[in-house]
């Protein structure tokens, strides 16, 4: 088959017809034919190669260039054709079948050189029946009202407007708009031109003068067009000129300046930098920001949302959206940047997949083949067509940027373009020139809102431009560089912690995702051992500071098998058992493992005299005791630790020791020297930057501070606890780190608890389930769990609040996450005597005193006195006089701790059983003692309750 490209000035005659390949028109004895789409391709192809075969699979890459279709899509069109043509009527055969081969066109052709169509009976005053042709108006477009208002307003300001953006934005659908909203200001007289079926930049000027329905009598086709036009008002939109820019861009320059009543309006996705050129860039339809907490209603407000399922309707999702859907949707747009042409594409699978299939399906590169409409022109129907085209418009330095740009996720900046993706073939001026070029052609979005200019492609470019630089051989190389940049990036990083320097999110985001694409490639690769140790080495700091734990472990697993023995001993090793150790303690529990872990970090650390590691990895042990309920021990690890820190006299890790004593005092029931080294703690931390304090993903100053929290609530400072609860969970929140809120939510729970404040308490217990789950923090899950049962006991819901309780602490036992167990193990107590099953309630409590005072938990033992008090007074045959004593006790031990917040919780229950057994003078004397010890803390729910029960002891007395 020969490769024929339309002659502008060739019209084949065949019979009565006549066809302009050029106009894709087809007339019968002057009366035009309707042929549009594939059959229009079909026999343009047989007739510019009349006489011989043109086999079936080249008839199907013409119609269906880039698609998998079968003979029986080419059959149906060739009966259509045969049909539309009259074939074999009056004698006549114009298509015939060749058996096993393919179609032959057989009738004469004949081939003339002109564009007039007067001499095959058309009148050459026929203008209007060109204005006749416009495009249709669309029924319906969405979310493109605004845009549309801005371009007619600047067309009528400024005559010439160039809509410009990436294929399948919508450019046209929006042109043709505003030419229809502008219609009758222009007497209904505008030219379409459509410059996607000109295949070379000769062929422009033709095209627009054949648009204009004009016979060219000379070698100036726009000389005539322009003396056609005169002084009238009129409309020409030039559709589609990236392919032939330079062309379109001069005839534009030339009919602008040469027809002063003529308005033009072009699309492209490149400028065409004409003078008098206005450009409008057309963005992606608004979807909602990222993170939004939308419901279906809202959701749907949104013109992205709206076109998605307009369309999927469309194509046989019936169902109207969910509200568990919306996360999916909206992933599908913003991953689509609001692109029109990729939505609507993406909404064609939902009838199959659903809404969440189709999001999921969004990771697979043959997204770039799902295949739009039928009657779309060939290059919008698919997205991989539509980057074809764009694709095949570039120089060769432009493609071989725009594939080598593929391997960052994210957006960069010009260094690290010229950093990674040039090299020998490619200098760095070459890829800042190209930059620039891609981002005109709309290839590469551009970002300058942060005072720096930033480049990023779109996301099915890139999955287009990544399958193009596998094509090309040099992905080795390409994803070497990467790699090398991403280590200098996660240095710069830690020197940015280390000096306080305040980091952008954005950065970080970025960088997280093109470290994953690096580690990925160099575990893939056995020659890439060291560059995939020293990423994971250069990484750890970065993977505990954002919690992402998961990753941490599974990458310093991996690299500590890839080891040398080079590096066995060294600090590389090192640093991959503290990043392992401590990413094991927060995801797995706290196994013998994660201890070995620790240990064996501890053990290098003292033989290389590095201090600070030493100290890092002594708080990682201090962390790691005080989960499993190992008080004894956390005191020896908080004496190491403050040995150590004086000889270093750094007041960061001065605190940070300071912090791990004040917890273990807490913890061991020594609540002055616990509030003593607390505060100390937080005066020496003022000057320093808050960052200093989490060097192994867990926030020393947020833990000291939570620490602080409770120690001021078990001490009778109620006001001043809940207030700093605020200010700790406020900055926890904004450290955007998982485990530092999570443990600021948990331990700030708890005195909401104690308080009795079951609303605040329902409210963060939410949170931090959400955002366990979230993070794969599965004991602080549990410990969630474990807390929505202690408030539905409070609330009267027994069966719930002991299923709960009973299913986090065997969790809890399975991870060995002992820390809050035993309190938890008491409330359980409290939760089994309440329905009554007293003897299993009194076991759960003794085993709960045992542990604590085995561990060490002694802080714990006033309340757990309390709650041996009230099981004993709710016994089938109850002792009161015994659950008197225990009471008593409970008062008097949390005095000698100087615990007066449980002092309280004691005399509450004291003063209850008192009363009860008629004796409210007593009762009245246990609770007003208490409350008189308290100096804030009134408007506190458990004050309250006490007021009430002094009330209630003061109106007995008063009844006599």
């Amino acid at each position: 088959m020969s490769e024929m490209s339309p002659d502008p000035r060739e019209v084949l005659k065949f019979g009565p017809y006549q066809l302009w390949p050029l106009e894709r028109r087809l007339c019968r004895d002057g009366e035009e034919v309707k042929l549009v789409g594939r059959g229009f391709d079909i026999l343009l192809v047989l007739v510019q190669n009349s006489g011989n075969v043109v086999t079936r699979l080249q008839l199907m890459e013409s119609a269906w260039s880039g698609l998998v279709v079968d003979d029986s899509n080419l059959r149906v069109q060739i009966a259509a054709l045969r049909s539309t043509l009259g074939d074999a009527k009056d004698g006549i055969e114009y298509i015939k079948t060749v058996p096993r081969r393919g179609y032959s066109f057989v009738a004469r052709v004949e081939r003339e050189e002109t564009l007039s169509r007067a001499s095959f009976g058309l009148p050459t005053d026929s203008i209007q029946n060109c204005f006749r042709t416009f495009p249709s108006a669309f029924r319906r477009i969405i979310g493109r009202a605004d845009d549309i208002a801005e371009i007619s307003a600047s067309l009528h300001t400024s005559r010439f407007v160039s809509v410009v953006g990436a294929g399948g934005m919508g450019k046209t659908v929006v042109a043709i708009a505003v030419a229809h909203a502008l219609m009758g200001d222009f007497d209904n007289q505008a030219i379409f031109v459509d410059l996607s079926i000109v295949t070379s930049e000769e062929c422009v000027d033709v095209a627009i003068a054949a648009a204009f329905c004009l016979t060219t009598q000379s070698g100036d086709a726009l000389g005539e067009v322009i003396a056609h036009i005169g002084n009238r008002r009129l409309l020409m939109v030039l559709d589609n000129c990236e392919h032939v820019i330079g062309a379109a861009s001069a005839a534009a320059e030339r009919l602008f300046a040469g027809a002063p009543n003529l308005s033009i309006l072009t699309t492209s996705r490149e400028g065409l930098r004409a003078e008098g050129e206005n450009v409008y860039r057309l963005e992606g339809l608004a979807c909602p920001p990222d993170g939004a907490d939308l419901g279906a209603d809202q959701a749907i407000e949104w013109p992205a949302i709206q076109l998605f399922m307009e369309r999927a309707a469309a194509n046989g999702h019936r169902r109207a959206l969910a509200d568990e859907e919306v996360p999916s949707v909206v992933s599908i747009c913003r991953r689509l940047e609001g692109m029109a042409l990729a939505i609507e594409l993406a909404a064609s699978r939902a009838a199959s997949h659903g809404i969440i299939g189709t999001s999921e399906l969004m990771n697979h590169r043959f997204k770039l083949m799902w295949q739009g409409r039928r009657g779309a022109v060939c290059r919008h129907q698919t997205m991989n067509a539509v980057l074809d085209w764009s694709y095949n418009c570039l120089g060769r330095a432009d493609q071989l940027v725009l594939a080598r740009l593929s391997i960052f996720v994210g957006s960069i900046t010009v260094r690290v373009a010229e950093e990674v993706v040039a090299d020998d073939r490619i200098d760095p001026l070459e890829v800042v020139n190209s930059l620039v070029g891609l981002a005109e052609k709309s290839l590469i979005s551009v970002d300058g809102t942060n005072g720096e200019v930033r480049y990023r492609l779109l996301d099915m470019t890139r999955t287009y431009a990544a399958a193009k630089l596998a094509e090309s051989g040099e992905h080795a190389s390409v994803a070497r560089r990467h790699a090398s940049y991403v280590v200098s990036r996660l240095i710069a990083v830690q020197r940015s912690c280390q000096t306080g320097e305040s980091l952008v999110q954005e950065d970080i985001v970025s960088l997280m995702g093109n470290l994953r694409i690096a580690l990925d490639w160099c575990f893939s690769n056995r020659s890439e051992r060291r560059t995939a140790v020293q990423l994971v080495v250069r990484a750890v700091p970065l993977l505990l500071r954002r919690s992402l734990l998961e990753e941490c472990r599974k990458w310093c697993e991996w690299a500590l098998h890839l080891l040398c023995d080079s590096e066995r001993g060294s600090e590389i090793e090192l640093t991959l058992w503290e990043g392992l150790a401590v990413s094991e303690m927060f995801t797995r529990g706290n196994r013998e493992e994660t201890r070995h872990s620790i240990e064996r970090g501890l053990s290098l650390a003292k033989a290389l005299e590095s201090d600070e590691q030493e100290l890092r990895l002594l708080s990682a042990m201090h962390i790691f005791r005080a989960r499993i309920a190992d008080i004894h021990g956390m005191k020896e690890v908080s004496r190491r630790a403050m040995e150590l820190a004086a000889r270093t006299s750094r007041d960061d890790l001065l605190a940070m020791t300071e912090w791990m004593q004040g917890t273990t005092c807490h913890l061991g029931g020594d609540q002055v020297n616990a509030q003593i080294y607390c505060e100390a703690a937080l005066r020496r931390s003022v000057h320093i930057d808050a960052s200093q304090f989490n060097s192994i993903g867990y926030d020393h100053r947020i833990r000291g501070l939570i620490v602080l929290v409770r120690t001021l609530w078990v001490r009778g400072f109620l006001d001043r606890a809940v207030a700093l609860a605020h200010e700790v969970i406020i900055e926890a929140n904004e450290r955007q780190q998982p485990v530092a809120l999570c443990i600021a939510l948990i331990y700030t729970t708890t005195i909401a608890i104690w308080s009795e404040d079951l609303d605040k308490a329902g409210a963060q217990i939410e949170r931090i389930m959400a955002c366990a789950a979230d993070n794969a923090l599965e004991p602080y899950h549990a410990v969630a769990i474990a807390m929505r049962g202690e408030v539905a006991v409070l609330r009267g819901n027994i069966d719930m609040g002991i299923a709960d309780l009973r299913a986090a602490i065997s969790v809890l036992h399975a991870h060995r996450h002992r820390v809050l167990s035993t309190e938890f193990l008491r409330s359980l107590s409290e939760a089994l005597a309440a329905d009554g099953l007293i003897a299993e309630a009194m076991e759960t409590l003794d085993e709960a005193i045992c542990r604590a005072e085995s561990s060490g938990e002694l802080y714990l033992l006033p309340d757990m006195l309390r709650a041996r008090g009230e099981i004993i007074a709710k016994g089938p045959v109850p002792d009161l006089d015994q659950a008197e004593h225990h009471l008593r006790q409970a008062v008097a031990d949390a005095r000698y701790q100087s615990a007066k917040g449980f002092e309280l919780r004691a005399a509450i229950s004291l003063a209850r059983l008192v009363l009860a057994s008629g004796r409210a003078d007593d009762a009245a004397t246990i609770i007003g003692s208490t409350i008189s010890g308290f100096e804030e803390g009134l408007d506190q729910p458990i004050m309250r309750s006490a007021y009430r029960l002094l009330a209630e002891a003061n109106s007995f007395i008063a009844k006599g």
